[in-house]
């Protein structure tokens, strides 16, 4: 509990939070004035909580907030609380988004939100290098892209195919349902790295 209250003390003062809502609610605004659907919405709000959730982990690692936290509350706990707050962050940064979208508000931007901001923290828990964690995040990310065109059958099980199948089920890919199970394993897969990582590194 004591680490989990210290995420949560944080957020009033998590500056990445509030500029990346600012970010993702004025490029959702931009779609919308463009006539996008809301699918490339939910896209850009799955790519972008993605990395709020890794510069959020990769500064508070660089600052000492991250080490602070292992050490008072114990390893496994502090990745939980982080990834509890964390979640909460980017539903907050989907929220946002959809609400831009006025009479097309799709609520699937909240937990797409939440789950794309705590794959992006386990991102960061893995590499944990500043520079080098957004750009392995946008690597997977444009990996799955360039995988997706060729070779679909493949392609659907990476992350990007898996959150094309949720938020556009019409498109050929997975179900809907199927696509939120891939994304939810890739999910445990990235959280049972990151808890590797987190009990077994130094801090």
């Amino acid at each position: 509990m004591t680490a989990l209250r210290a995420e949560l003390m944080r957020v009033r003062s998590d500056l990445v939070l509030l500029g990346f809502l600012i970010l993702t609610t004025l490029a959702a605004a931009a779609l919308v004035l463009q006539r996008s659907s809301s699918e490339v919405v939910l896209i850009q709000v799955s790519l972008l909580t993605g990395l709020y959730g890794t510069i959020k982990y990769v500064l508070a690692h660089r600052s000492g907030v991250a080490t602070r936290s292992i050490l008072l509350g114990h390893r496994v706990p502090a990745l939980l609380s982080s990834a509890a707050v964390t979640a909460l962050g980017g539903a907050l940064i989907g929220a946002g988004a959809a609400a831009v979208l006025w009479t097309r508000f799709d609520p699937l931007a909240i937990p797409l939100g939440a789950a794309g901001a705590v794959w992006g923290l386990f991102v960061g828990v893995i590499v944990r290098n500043y520079f080098l964690a957004p750009t392995v995040l946008f690597a997977v990310h444009i990996g799955s892209t360039l995988i997706l065109a060729p070779w679909p059958d493949l392609g659907q099980l990476l992350p990007f195919g898996a959150t094309l199948s949720v938020v556009s089920p019409h498109t050929g890919l997975l179900p809907a349902h199927l696509g939120a199970l891939v994304l939810g394993t890739w999910l445990v897969v990235a959280g049972t790295a990151a808890w590797a990582v987190t009990t077994l590194r130094d801090v």
